[in-house]
Formats: structure tokens, C-alpha cells, sequence
């Protein structure tokens, strides 16, 4: 190891830092133990980099205020002495090789030595073979990059959030909303990834450095050009933006379908078709991260000094056999709507025919005499609610004594009428199936209101069965959707 260094820096061993002695061996772990082992081990490796990244900033803070103080003394601030922390925490003991070399000696033996023959192979065609020929490493590494997922997913779910308010202040609405919020998910995707990428080519190349016997610090702009380099790539495939934005532009076509009355086409995912999992494979690894992985490669490289072109088509042969492999797994997560916001609320998608409604009634099955002399009736009656509220008996009134049997019977019979009237004036407006569906509770629910709002009721009903089906639908309900309109029919009238 080269000792040399510059004196100025202010270290406690001189840079008296070595990679740790890597640890021989393996345990009796197993397929479950392995992939533990690769989920705890991504999320240790992004806290370590987000640690080297804070001490470096650090260093650089009280670096610069040093040469400050000499300026302010008259004295050459090129002589003052320079902070490492980053060598500082490592001469202490602190060691992000280190403790990657103690996972990979708790992987199984059969994992151990299908890691050496990946690290051994050489040439993009001997990467590619050798990460095929070891599938179970492959799927390590989807476990291992768990962690960057789950944090770019929640990046993206959150920007899709803010732009769902920002754009429906702005007067944003259907396909306009819809792509403004799957436009700043992906921004804010590509944004995450590119910054992770930079602090992990930062901590390459700084261990790198003091390996060598120089700064942390020196050639770190190289990981700025490798987080830019990766933020360019990753809208090209932009999976983790489209996972985290997906419940939020499902969500907002639901309620769009609701509030508008129109029918709405299902919201089926682009999942299962073999064309567009082929697509995402394609886009995931021969396009984003094959480019991310050599451009990650070049720049870390360039910052340890070392031959930029050096080991380029191994990292593109990896890039692209794992990124493939990752793009396959989240496929089924990143399933996108069919069409877009404005197309599922009008029914007119381009991809496809739009799903019916799913049918609870044989088509052919004819109605019940019963039904039938309701819709015999249904065509000469009119609206229930124009109809004079029924009134009590007239010698109960007088007396105010307990109604007869008689009058009960009268009464009864009278609610019986009226029950009738109400269910021909369903299956007359919204039809038989409808009413078999939903009459009951749509006449309890929606029955006392305006005809308007009736309508309204009635698009909730064949939004429901149109995204949901016989599922129940999650958080809602025809109560609470009640609610609303009647919120909205009280703001109205306040505000005129």
C-alpha cells in the first residue's frame, strides 16, 4: 500500500488505512439465509454512503473555514492544513469494505463460490454466461437493491402526491392531471436515482483514494458526472417512478369516474401480456441499467485513476442481465393504466375495447312474473317524489288515540304501495339489472334526494361495478359518498 500523502491533511494515522483482509470460508446457511443476508445487506450500504457522504461534507465545511482563518491572518491558505474525517472514522475502524466482506463470508458455501466465479469472469459474454449460469446470485442482487427500490418508490409516490395538488390548483383535469403527475414522479425518480448513484461512486472512489494514500475528497467530482450520467437514464425506463405514481393516478381516475357520472373502462394493468413484460425487461436492462452500470463504471474509474474503458462491456454485461432481471420482477408492480385519465372516464381507449360492466345476471335469464308486471307498471307512473307525502289517518289525527288494526293494515298497505311505486320507477329509469344490483340500497341511500343527485347516486353504482366488480370497494361507500353530495349541495347554496 502507498503510504505517501499530502502533509497537510489532518488525520490521526496519516492515512495509515488498509482494505480489510477479506474472510475465508462459509457458513451453513441456505437459499433464505442468502437472501436475508443480501436485504440487510443493500440497506447497510446505503446507510454507509449516505454516512461517507455526510462526513465529507463535513470535512469540507471545516477544511474551508480553516483556510478562512489563515486568509484572515494574512497566511498562504494553499499551507493550511486539510479535515478527513472519512480517514479519520476508517483509522478508527470504521469500514464499509469491511463489513461487505463480513456478509459475503455468512453466505452459504454453494453462494460463495458462485460469487467468485462472477467476480472471475471477464468480457461482457463471460459476465453474461457466468450470471446465467448462477441464477440464485441474481436474484440476490433484486433483494439486494430492495432497499433503493423502496426508497425511489416512496420518492416517487410523494412528488406524485404534491403534483396531484399542485395540478388540480392549477385547473389541471383528466389526461392533462394525469401525465403532470406521472411527469414529476418520473422527475423526482430520476432525481433519487441519480443521487444515489453519486454517493455510492463517491464512496468507491474515496476508499479508492485512501487505499493509495490520498484525500477522501480528491477526484470526487467524477461521482457528480456518474449521478448525472444515471438521472439521464432513468426516465427511459422510469419503473420505480411508475410503481410509486401508480395508486395515485388510479385513485384520481376513480374519483374522476365518480364525480363526472360517466361510464369508466377497468382499470386493468399492462401486466401479464408477454410484450410488454418482454418491453420492460428490454428497457430495464439493455437501456437503463446496462447505460447506468457503465456509466457508474467509467466515472469511478476516472475518479480512482485508473483506464476509463477498462471492464466497460463486463459492466454493461451486468448492467443488462440483472437490470433484465429486475425490469421482469417489478413488472407486475409497475403495471400502468390502460390508456390514460381522460380515456377510462369517456370509455374511449385507443389499446383496446373497453370493459363492460361485469354482469351479475345471466343475459338470457328472463324476470320473474313479479318483476315483470313491475315493468308492465313501470311505463305509467311517474316520478315518486312529485307525489304528495302520504298523511296520517284522519280519525287518528282527530283523537290522537292508538290507530285501529284496521288503520294499521291501511297504513302498512300504503308503504307496501309506495315501496312498489318506487321499485317500477327504478327498474323504469335505471333498469331490471340495476335494480336486482343496487335498488334496495340505492333507493335508502340516494331515494330522498333531487332527481340530479339521483344520477349521481346511480354513476357511483356503475363505477363501482365497473372498477371493482363483486370485490368490495376499499375506504368507500355509498354513505360516504352520500355525504359528499350533500356537502357539496350545502357549499353551493351558501356560496349563492
Amino acid at each position: 500500500m502507498a503510504n505517501e500523502h499530502d502533509n497537510n491533511w489532518i488525520t490521526d494515522e496519516s492515512f495509515g488505512y488498509e482494505a480489510p483482509t477479506e474472510v475465508v470460508g462459509g457458513s451453513e446457511g441456505n437459499w433464505l439465509t442468502d437472501k436475508a443476508i443480501d436485504t440487510v445487506k443493500g440497506f447497510a450500504n446505503l446507510g454507509t454512503s449516505a454516512i461517507d457522504l455526510g462526513v465529507m461534507g463535513l470535512s469540507a465545511v471545516a477544511s474551508n473555514r480553516i483556510r478562512q482563518s489563515y486568509e484572515d491572518q494574512g497566511l498562504d491558505p494553499d499551507s493550511a492544513p486539510r479535515v478527513d474525517i472519512n480517514a479519520d472514522l476508517r483509522n478508527y475502524g470504521y469500514s464499509p469494505t469491511g463489513m461487505n466482506q463480513w456478509f459475503n463470508s455468512r453466505y452459504s458455501k454453494s453462494r460463495q463460490a458462485a460469487e467468485e466465479e462472477i467476480e472471475n469472469a471477464e468480457g461482457f459474454t463471460g459476465k453474461v454466461k457466468a450470471y446465467l449460469t448462477n441464477p440464485d446470485v441474481l436474484v440476490g442482487r433484486g433483494f439486494e437493491n430492495f432497499a433503493n427500490l423502496l426508497g425511489l418508490a416512496g420518492v416517487s409516490r410523494l412528488a406524485a402526491k404534491a403534483a396531484l395538488k399542485e395540478g388540480t390548483a392549477m385547473g389541471l383535469s383528466g389526461e392533462q392531471l394525469g401525465k403532470y403527475i406521472q411527469r414529476r414522479a418520473t422527475a423526482a425518480s430520476a432525481a433519487g436515482e441519480g443521487s444515489l448513484s453519486a454517493a455510492g461512486v463517491s464512496q468507491a472512489i474515496g476508499e479508492g483514494n485512501l487505499e493509495n494514500g490520498k484525500g477522501y475528497t480528491d477526484n470526487q467530482l467524477y461521482a457528480l458526472g456518474a449521478g448525472a450520467a444515471v438521472g439521464a437514464f432513468s426516465p427511459l425506463s422510469n419503473m420505480e417512478a411508475r410503481i410509486g405514481a401508480k395508486g395515485v393516478l388510479n385513485n384520481l381516475i376513480n374519483r374522476e369516474a365518480i364525480s363526472t357520472g360517466e361510464p369508466v373502462s377497468l382499470l386493468k394493468t399492462i401486466g401479464g401480456k408477454a410484450w410488454s413484460l418482454g418491453k420492460d425487461i428490454i428497457k430495464e436492462g439493455a437501456v437503463e441499467e446496462g447505460g447506468q452500470n457503465v456509466a457508474e463504471g467509467v466515472f469511478t474509474r476516472l475518479g480512482q485513476g485508473k483506464p476509463w474503458h477498462e471492464g466497460v462491456g463486463e459492466d454493461y454485461g451486468e448492467g443488462l442481465v440483472v437490470g433484465g432481471a429486475m425490469g421482469g420482477a417489478m413488472h407486475a408492480f409497475a403495471g400502468k393504466p390502460k390508456g390514460n385519465v381522460e380515456q377510462a372516464v369517456n370509455n374511449d381507449s385507443s389499446s383496446e375495447k373497453p370493459a363492460q360492466a361485469i354482469p351479475t345476471d345471466k343475459p338470457n335469464v328472463p324476470p320473474s312474473p313479479e318483476e315483470q308486471a313491475q315493468i308492465d307498471a313501470a311505463s305509467q307512473i311517474g316520478n315518486p317524489n312529485d307525489q304528495a307525502t302520504a298523511t296520517a289517518n284522519p280519525s287518528e289525527q282527530a283523537t290522537g288515540s292508538e290507530p285501529s288494526l284496521e288503520a294499521k293494515e291501511q297504513e302498512l298497505a300504503k308503504l307496501k304501495e309506495e315501496n312498489q311505486n318506487d321499485e317500477k320507477a327504478t327498474i323504469s329509469r335505471h333498469g331490471l339489472a340495476f335494480n336486482r344490483r343496487h335498488g334496495d340500497e340505492f333507493r335508502k341511500t340516494f331515494g330522498d334526494l333531487p332527481e340530479d343527485q339521483q344520477s349521481l347516486g346511480k354513476a357511483y353504482y356503475d363505477a363501482v361495478d365497473e372498477i371493482y366488480g363483486d370485490k368490495k370497494v376499499p375506504g368507500y361507500s355509498a354513505k360516504k359518498f352520500r355525504s359528499e353530495l350533500g356537502n357539496n349541495s350545502h357549499s353551493s347554496a351558501c356560496s349563492s
